[in-house]
């Protein structure tokens, strides 16, 4: 018997945002989406194989945020120059 992971609605919204807007931002996932914990649903995403990126960005106020831009496609030779640097 085989276990299917569900995605919660949260995480439903987030991806389907993502797939069509191709990033964002813990204000923008708060207003839209009611989600309070963008970093949480971010990696539970992660974790299923999603590759999302986060971007450290500062708005005009000085006000440090990060963007989470989903990547679509990464080509096999920069994979590969990810996990020779970190090694």
């Amino acid at each position: 018997m085989s276990k299917t992971v569900m995605q919660s609605s949260q995480e439903t919204l987030i991806l389907n945002h993502l797939k069509a807007t191709k990033s964002i931002s813990g204000v923008e996932a708060s207003a839209i989406f009611k989600v309070r914990s963008l970093p949480r649903r971010i990696a539970t995403l992660r974790e299923r194989g999603y590759r999302i990126k986060s971007n450290h960005c500062t708005d005009s106020q000085g006000q440090r945020y990060v963007r989470y831009t989903y990547c679509k496609y990464q080509p096999l030779e920069q994979v590969q120059l990810e996990i020779n640097f970190n090694a």
